[in-house]
């Protein structure tokens, strides 16, 4: 359509993602509740002369629901933190992202981690995925807590992604045809 691409990193830390998509073009939005990271975020942008817009926030249901809507929303090592304050809410403000945006990329934390946290997350990481139409475990990611590897999920329930390609989808069915028929 011509526009630039709209993007959110949520839990943006020193803004590796957000600069990296404002060099693909993209209008890039991020958001931390660290206010040093922001504000570091903040003399980068201007040390680089890009046009990102940072906000020193806390994440929750406010937040989410007060959102616009974007093409891309990222946010990595996020939702086990909020869970901590509640597996339903937090796993309520996934399902709204899902729904604020076109393409959610997330990294999630998982109950097999060593970690304090983990008695706040579901058996199977992918029940925060059971209102997304589509999700797709991308890859599986090493971190500095354990040998436990998190999947990098992609949902939508505009997109799928199969072979390294998106696809748009404008209907689904959730039951399968008899036969194999229509």
């Amino acid at each position: 359509n011509g526009r630039s691409a709209r993007v959110l990193d949520i839990g943006c830390a020193q803004g590796y993602y957000c600069f990296k998509a404002a060099e693909l073009g993209a209008d890039v939005a991020g958001v931390d509740f660290n206010v040093d990271n922001i504000t570091l975020c903040k003399m980068l942008a201007q040390h680089h002369k890009k046009d990102i817009t940072f906000v020193c926030e806390g994440v929750g249901l406010s937040f989410v629901s007060n959102l616009d809507r974007y093409d891309i929303v990222i946010a990595l090592s996020v939702f086990h933190h909020i869970a901590m304050s509640g597996y339903y809410q937090a796993k309520q403000m996934l399902e709204m992202l899902t729904h604020k945006s076109d393409i959610l990329i997330t990294e999630m934390a998982i109950k097999q981690e060593p970690v304090y946290w983990n008695k706040t997350l579901p058996e199977d990481y992918e029940d925060w995925f059971s209102a997304s139409l589509f999700y797709k475990e991308m890859a599986y990611m090493p971190t500095h807590l354990s040998e436990v590897k998190r999947p990098l999920i992609f949902s939508s329930n505009k997109y799928l992604l199969c072979n390294d390609n998106l696809f748009r989808f404008t209907s689904m069915q959730t039951k399968s045809y008899p036969d194999g028929l229509n």
